[in-house]
Order: C-alpha cells, then sequence, then structure tokens
C-alpha cells in the first residue's frame, strides 16, 4: 500500500484507474470497512481518501476514534492499493461540490466512487451522493452502499464515540471489528502502584483520541509487537494523591521490564468497576486483588 498525503494544489496523479472509498473515516468502523471490500471487487486499484483537520481552525481538535497512523494500518492488512490524506485547509473546506470533482477526484484518475448513503461533500456540506451521480459516464461510475445496523442501530462514528464515552466498550468491539485503543508513551508517575503490589505504567495519550468513560477497564496492551493482558485504569485515584484531572494506568500481567518513554498500544475490551474512593489502603488493595484475579480468570479463558 501507498501512502501519499498531499495539498489542494499537489494533487497527484495516478497512471492507473482508481477505485476510491470517500469519507473522514476518523472510527474506520465496520461501515467504513464495507466500502473497502467493495472497492476490493473492483478491476481497479482500490484507494481512500481521508482528511488531515491538523491545519483546520475549527475541527482541530476534533477527537478522533482512530487517528491517521492508525487508520494506515488498519488499511495495510485489508489490502488497499492507496490511502490518500488530505490536508483540510480553508482552500478545501471552500471548495464547491464541483470544484472537488475538478480539482481532487478527476486528476486522481478516479474512475468508480463509494460512498455511504450519508457521504456529504463541498463547501457547507452541499454536496452528496445525488451530486456525483450527475457525473456518471463517463467520468466515473458511484457505487452507494447502504448502511449497515446492528440491534436496528446505524452503525455510525457517533454512536461508536457515546458508546466509548459511557464505557460500553465491548459492544463497541461489535461495532468496530476491533477494540477501541488508545496510544501514547510511558512517562514516570508518583510510584504509588509499585507500593501496593501492582506496578503500574502512566501513559501519556497521544494527542486527538477520544477518552473513554473514567474507570476500571480489562483489556490487553501491546509492547514491541506482543501482547499482554492488563488491568486499565482511567482516572484520578482518589484514595490515594488525587489527581485534578485523570490519568490512563495500566499494569501488565506477566510483564518484567522497563517500559519508561517506550510507546504502548492499550486495548479496552471491557469495562469492570467504576473508580472509587476507599476507606482504606487495605480496601483497596484487596479490590485490587479481586481486579487482578479476574483479569487473570480473563486471560485462562483466552
Amino acid at each position: 500500500m501507498k501512502r501519499m498525503n498531499f495539498e489542494l494544489n499537489h494533487v497527484p496523479h495516478i497512471d492507473e484507474p482508481l477505485a476510491i472509498c470517500l469519507g473522514y473515516f476518523d472510527g474506520y468502523h465496520l461501515g467504513h470497512q464495507e466500502l473497502v471490500k467493495n472497492a476490493k471487487k473492483s478491476t481497479c486499484s482500490s484507494a481512500l481518501l481521508t482528511l488531515d483537520m491538523k491545519n483546520n481552525e475549527f475541527l482541530k481538535h476534533k477527537k478522533y476514534i482512530t487517528s491517521l497512523d492508525d487508520r494506515e494500518k488498519l488499511l495495510k492488512k485489508e489490502g488497499i492499493d492507496y490511502y490518500f490524506v488530505l490536508n483540510f485547509d480553508k482552500n478545501v473546506k471552500n471548495l464547491s461540490p464541483e470544484e472537488f470533482i475538478q480539482k481532487i477526484l478527476i486528476p486522481l484518475n478516479v474512475k468508480e466512487i463509494f460512498v455511504g448513503e450519508d457521504y456529504t461533500f463541498g463547501i457547507n456540506k452541499e454536496g452528496n451522493v445525488d451530486t456525483l451521480k450527475k457525473h456518471q459516464n463517463p467520468t466515473f461510475d458511484v457505487h452507494v452502499i447502504p448502511s449497515l445496523k446492528m440491534n436496528e442501530e446505524k452503525i455510525s462514528t457517533t454512536l461508536i464515540l457515546n458508546k466509548i464515552k459511557e464505557g460500553k466498550v465491548q459492544e463497541v468491539i461489535s461495532l468496530l471489528g476491533r477494540p477501541f485503543t488508545l496510544k501514547g508513551s510511558v512517562k514516570k508517575g508518583l510510584g504509588n502502584g509499585k507500593k501496593y503490589l501492582y506496578p503500574t505504567a502512566n501513559i501519556m495519550i497521544n494527542e486527538g483520541y477520544i477518552m473513554p468513560k473514567k474507570g476500571v477497564y480489562y483489556g490487553t496492551c501491546i509492547y514491541e509487537n506482543k501482547k499482554y493482558k492488563a488491568m486499565i485504569n482511567l482516572g484520578t485515584h482518589p484514595t490515594i494523591d488525587e489527581l485534578s484531572t485523570p490519568i490512563l494506568e495500566i499494569y501488565l500481567l506477566n510483564f518484567n521490564g522497563d517500559l519508561y518513554h517506550h510507546e504502548l498500544t492499550v486495548e479496552f475490551k471491557e469495562f469492570m468497576r467504576e473508580e472509587i474512593h476507599f476507606a482504606s489502603i487495605e480496601e483497596l488493595k484487596k479490590q485490587l486483588e479481586k481486579d487482578y484475579l479476574y483479569v487473570l480468570n480473563k486471560e485462562e479463558k483466552e
């Protein structure tokens, strides 16, 4: 797969015809994956076009489920041919739907387009699937892929974001086809975990990720391409040295080593309990032992 980051005034021209998936794909959920599956059936080279929001004044702080780099790794696994990342600046924001087609899609050599039913584009979202269809034959063919549903709800990024905020990470797995993940580097903490038998790694989360509900989770941690079962706590640890802002702490089972300054990927698989204030350190230690045994049993079953 070839990744190409580009600006509006430097749109790459691809020699071979493209079957392209259009959207933002910040969640890259099962509905998005369905577009890619259909594009890969084409005789054209498969591609996906997404947007880099970092230079947009109003959207640069928008939180996402899946970063641009995360999307790249997922698309590589799916065997797509091209991954295009367009810098979404004010010039792109102000493109009319017609200009988007003429200045981006046609220069890219797009011959087939795959979009969801609610796809919009151009200034003020004035373009939609009907706009694209007006340009069908000889410019390109448009394939509108029906929305996927789960439990009578349309699978959407908004739905998944809400589930993450509510701590419903098991449901999120069903909607994404994978666990919700956060990535970040290990920084030095207060060392309280080590004092109470469960030394934790404090994760400085990479900027941009949506944060899940505070609490204790069961999950896995990926370090140097190896997975470890993990106890995960997102919160302010109110019993000992309470913090003003939440931090992410993880305890890796069956791991012995130095994680400082290394990047970790944390996968959230199950919300175990709320973070609470314990009356004593002994009560906290008893609960941590219960949490540990619960995760240990999960490890044995999976």
